[in-house]
């Protein structure tokens, strides 16, 4: 930046023929900043004549001036009168070079023959690349809407509600002009970030206690209601914190599992995002930046009692193992006591294979955790006489069934976990059986309490049984199924009101 000083001189000798000695000295330094604003002023008479001139510095100090009225035409007039065609606001933008060798701009927004306002104001609400815009206006009189989206392709949409994809992450500048009947127009720039994918985030508690070890699962669910593993990722310090980035626009779960370095393992099931053991009843999320924290507060594990017995159990895919069926690894499979509480899991290895050992004698089910997929559970007893049980799974399609030699009974096929939970007013299950027979039904509290108990007659094939819960207090109930055989299965639920 050139800078101009003030010298201060002192003539000595007075014959003017002969040349004068001359001192002189720097006053002080004397730099004027720049400055472009200005005013205006409207003839009364001629409401779109309007006079501009500079007010920002001493016009002994401006060397040229640009004025651009926003209207497309400009000017390099000191102070000039301009004529708009028609009234609106005008965004008018005066630009100075000073004789210091400087330069500023100033803008302002003027009206011109408006007696009312016409401003118009855009909200926005974003999806990843996806936006709906929408148009609003202070003028009482219809509007038309314009819309230059800011995108490479220059795109111009219409109307007061625009749904627009952009085609990548970025910043992008949309303009909104609106004219309204009486011809007073507005126009306003506006920026917005739009992303392609966004970040997963969230802790993982034991207890209110950050973890220190654990993996944590990301799940995804398709359009179809398919679910697949998408990612993971571990904590390794006492934060709690897990992150999952790049995350595509859907529907996904999150699930930790203690690691076995953990100071609670052992003490807490695999649990979903909030606090689910079933992906069932897990809270889903629907991702769309910014993201809150989707927290994971482990599901504590009952009291794991040894003994002599023993459980073991394998995971095929399709059909039963000694038929050509294929080994699945990864499949959870939680151990529960006759109270529905899980004590224990276990998760198939790569040759399917699970097992529950040195377990004390007594009644479990055994639930097999696996994507959603609804599943059968199975029930074993252990005793003197029978202290080994061998179980095992097949997984078809999106359902998760006993192998043959493992079934409540020949006639029951599967029986669904109860849906929706927590059942506030009715609470339902689906049995297939594969003919018709006669079960028992019976609910009963956490404490053991029955509170229904009746026989019911299925039919061959599906069958929906529902009972009342808009009566129940809130709480944990147990829904007991006891086939001809004496065999039962316990589902949990959470019912009342």
């Amino acid at each position: 930046m050139k800078k101009l000083f003030l010298l201060c001189f002192l003539l000595t000798g007075l014959n003017l023929n002969l040349p004068a000695e001359v001192n002189f000295m720097i006053c002080k330094d004397t730099i004027v900043p720049c400055d472009a604003r200005f005013g205006y002023y409207t003839d009364s008479l001629q409401p779109l004549h309007i006079h501009f001139w500079p007010t920002g510095m001493d016009h002994e100090a401006i060397a040229s001036q640009i004025w651009m009225f926003g209207d497309g035409t400009s000017s390099t007039n000191f102070d000039p009168w301009h004529i708009y065609s028609h009234s609106g606001y005008y965004n008018v933008c005066l630009t100075l070079s000073t004789i210091y060798g400087t330069t500023c701009s100033y803008c302002d927004t003027i009206a011109a023959d408006i007696n009312y306002k016409c401003l118009n104001f855009i909200e926005a609400d974003k999806y990843f690349l996806t936006v709906n815009f929408h148009g609003s206006t202070e003028s009482p009189y219809p509007t038309t809407y314009t819309w230059e989206m800011g995108d490479p392709g220059s795109t111009v949409r219409t109307g007061q509600d625009v749904l627009f994809t952009y085609p990548g992450s970025g910043v992008y500048t949309v303009t909104l002009h609106t004219v309204d009947s009486l011809q007073c127009e507005y126009t306003r720039s506006w920026s917005i970030g739009v992303f392609a994918t966004c970040d997963l985030n969230g802790f993982v508690y034991a207890d209110s206690v950050l973890v220190d070890h654990a993996k944590v699962y990301l799940y995804a669910v398709d359009s179809i209601l398919r679910v697949s593993l998408k990612d993971s990722t571990e904590i390794s310090t006492p934060n709690g914190h897990y992150h999952f980035g790049g995350v595509l626009p859907g529907v996904y779960f999150t699930k930790a599992e203690l690691l076995p370095s953990s100071a609670y393992f052992g003490s807490f099931v695999p649990t979903y995002h909030l606090n689910a053991i079933y992906m069932q009843e897990a809270d889903s999320i629907y991702v769309n930046p910014p993201n809150p924290d989707y927290n994971i507060l482990m599901a504590p594990m009952g009291l794991y009692l040894t003994g002599p017995g023993n459980i073991n159990g394998i995971v095929t895919q399709g059909t039963k193992i000694n038929s050509g069926g294929t080994p699945v690894s990864g499949v959870e499979i939680l151990l529960l006591n006759t109270s529905g509480e899980p004590i224990g899991y276990a998760v198939s290895g790569s040759d399917g294979i699970f097992s529950f050992p040195k377990i004390a004698l007594g009644s479990y089910e055994l639930y097999p955790e696996y994507m959603g997929k609804t599943a059968v559970s199975a029930n074993i007893t252990l005793d003197g006489n029978n202290s080994s049980s061998d179980i095992e799974f097949v997984i078809k399609g999106d359902k998760i069934q006993l192998g043959v030699n493992n079934q409540l009974s020949g006639d029951i096929s599967y029986i669904t976990q109860v849906y929706p939970n927590p059942a506030k007013d009715k609470a339902y299950l689906i049995i297939k059986s594969r003919k018709n027979i006669e079960i028992s039904l019976s609910v009963f509290s956490l404490e053991g309490t029955i509170i229904k108990e009746n026989k019911v007659n299925l039919r061959q094939g599906e069958n929906i049984l529902s009972w009342d819960t808009s009566l129940l207090p809130e709480g944990v109930y147990f829904v007991k199924i006891t086939d001809g055989s004496g065999v039962s299965v316990a589902r949990k639920f959470i019912g009342g009101r």
